[in-house]
């Protein structure tokens, strides 16, 4: 069992920063557990990295999880974390609200040129999305919608770890070449059709670490 702590939704990064150290402080001092921080910016990367026992980075893809390791300022257990699917499946829109709501350090943006991509995504109100598919809706006919689906190529690619079988062995290899560890987050284990190819993706990355 290990016990993971990202920041959350702050106004002020400095304030997210120092709630989060004072967190895995306090968990360090009172569990016996493994404490991994959750990171996506080089400053939290670079502080977290020297209290906690790993790192969960929100990137799936080798050139962002390089980018970011640089920022680490020790060797650590580290982990690359995000959306994931088998496509085609019912949960492509889940999958894209969750490829766009990741991109949310300034710094990888800039970085990697997704300036303008990150204004339109910045305009849709992902609670209002999120809610209308929890109560078993599309929001295929919603405006925001037009802007996920425009941009979803870019999103699938840079941000998920999507697509058919082989795909999606292939990007878990590849992030299996630089880190420990890679986690198939929402919406893979809500797809029943997804699930049943979990044993299949463990056995085909040849990797006795867990996904």
């Amino acid at each position: 069992m290990v016990v993971g702590i990202a920041p959350g939704q702050f106004k002020d990064p400095k304030e997210a920063l120092r709630i989060t150290i004072d967190c895995i402080k306090f968990l360090k001092r009172n569990l016996e557990l493994p404490i991994l921080a959750g990171c996506s910016s080089p400053i939290i990367t670079n502080e977290t990295s020297k209290f906690a026992d790993g790192v969960l980075f929100n990137y799936v893809k080798p050139e962002f999880l390089n980018w970011i390791l640089r920022f680490a300022k020790r060797k650590l257990f580290f982990a690359a974390y995000g959306p994931s699917l088998i496509l085609p499946s019912e949960f492509f829109e889940d999958l894209l609200i969750a490829s766009a709501i990741v991109i949310s350090s300034k710094s990888f943006v800039k970085k990697f040129g997704f300036e303008d991509l990150f204004e339109k995504i910045n305009t849709i109100n992902f609670q209002k999305l999120v809610k209308r598919r929890q109560e078993g809706k599309s929001i295929k006919n919603l405006p925001e919608y037009k802007i996920l689906e425009s941009n979803s190529e870019t999103l699938l690619e840079n941000f998920t770890i999507s697509g058919d079988f082989k795909n999606v062995i292939k990007r878990i290899k590849s992030l299996l070449n630089c880190c420990d560890h890679v986690i198939l987050s929402d919406p893979f284990f809500r797809d029943d059709n997804a699930m049943k190819h979990l044993g299949k993706i463990v056995k085909s990355v040849e990797c006795k670490k867990y996904l």
